[in-house]
């Protein structure tokens, strides 16, 4: 059975039936993949084709620009220990274009998979990237204003207006029970404190299929994601 190497595309790395890569390239713009008849060559082909994970870190670290990067969760067969979910995460305007991460991939405290809580991992995961490039660079001047957009009015709530009162009640809620969702709460707040002065940081909402191109990329990078947690379990 061949393997395929994904070097660019909505998701990179070695997939094993042509059904998962056909997704990834289609419709992406310059992929690179191709396929080799052993694991190593094709990982070899992804080592020196990829674009580092610092071409996003520079790209974000330069001064005076209007950065967006668009966050979306999915999940099938929501709430449901069965679900496939994931998120993606998108930059607008760089290359690579995007993340996406199946539910099973996900290292921290993991709940039920609902298209919420996928929601917020993705956020989670775009201020980690932001964390990440502030930590490779001792230049910055914090011109930058970077916007993550989401449809997931609930994710902005947790961050801007409830975690009030769940920090000041302990983290439980109005009924009296543990925020489930804590953990990846508080880290995103977190995150938020140790960038907050080096950047001009909004968590705002975009509406959901409604047309605008980088929520529908997000929305596809999250399916991805629920797709490939399916080929991993079949």
């Amino acid at each position: 059975m061949p393997y395929y190497a994904v070097a660019s595309g909505f998701e990179t790395g070695v997939f094993r039936h042509w059904t998962q890569v056909k997704p990834l390239v289609d419709g992406y713009s310059k992929p690179v993949f191709k396929k080799f008849n052993d694991e190593e060559s094709a990982k070899q082909f992804i080592r020196n084709n990829s674009m580092s994970s610092r071409v996003w870190e520079n790209h974000l670290i330069s001064s005076d620009q209007k950065i967006e990067i668009y966050c979306d969760g999915a999940a099938k067969n929501n709430g449901k220990s069965n679900a496939l979910a994931g998120y993606g995460v998108y930059i607008k305007d760089l290359s690579p274009k995007g993340i996406s991460v199946a539910y099973d991939q996900i290292s921290i405290d993991k709940l039920k998979p609902t298209n919420q809580f996928m929601e917020l991992y993705a956020i989670r995961h775009a201020l980690m990237i932001i964390f990440s490039s502030l930590e490779h660079c001792k230049r910055y001047e914090g011109k930058t204003s970077i916007k993550i957009l989401t449809d997931s009015q609930f994710s902005i709530n947790c961050l801007t207006v409830w975690y009030k009162n769940w920090e000041s009640n302990g983290w439980v809620n109005t009924a009296g029970r543990p925020v489930i969702h804590q953990q990846c709460v508080r880290d995103c707040l977190k995150l938020i404190d140790s960038i907050k002065d080096s950047v001009i940081l909004s968590i705002e909402y975009v509406p959901g299929h409604s047309g605008f191109l980088g929520n529908e990329v997000a929305d596809r990078l999250a399916n991805i994601a629920c797709d490939s947690m399916s080929s991993r379990i079949c």
